[in-house]
């Protein structure tokens, strides 16, 4: 370090703050307070995790889907699958599929993608105070 050399002036380093990326940020907690903190992360988790297969939007698609496919066999075995039934014309059947099915799977498929941050954050979270959990077991 003694034989460095500065050919002008000498500012800040970083152009902005210095970030500890590797510092883990559970290391200032007690060892109580990471064990709490990690049933709350686990009940989050769990939760989180309920909610993804437990919701209106999945019931509704669900329904919709045996309905759909209960009208199919039912047709199939009459052998009506392409004529009008009871007044109802066939082109019904395929607006009833669009609007009774697709939609419903674009809520589910827009509830996975919110519960899916929810539970990659838990789980990084949970990682995270394991680790911490670790380094002082093994001190």
């Amino acid at each position: 370090m003694t034989n460095q050399k500065f050919n002008g002036p000498i500012g800040q380093v970083a152009g902005g703050n210095i970030n500890n990326y590797g510092a883990i940020p559970y290391d200032s907690l007690s060892t109580e307070e990471l064990y709490s903190r990690r049933s709350q992360y686990r009940t989050l988790l769990r939760q989180a995790r309920k909610r993804l297969f437990i919701n209106i939007q999945l019931a509704y698609l669900a329904t919709t889907t045996l309905g759909f496919f209960g009208y199919i066999f039912y047709s199939l075995k009459t052998g009506q699958l392409f004529e009008q039934v009871n007044q109802i014309p066939p082109w019904f059947f395929m607006v009833y599929a669009i609007i009774g099915i697709a939609t419903p799977m674009l809520l589910v498929v827009k509830k996975k993608q919110k519960e899916a941050s929810i539970i990659g954050d838990c789980k990084a979270h949970l990682q995270t105070i394991d680790i911490a959990l670790n380094r002082r077991s093994s001190l």
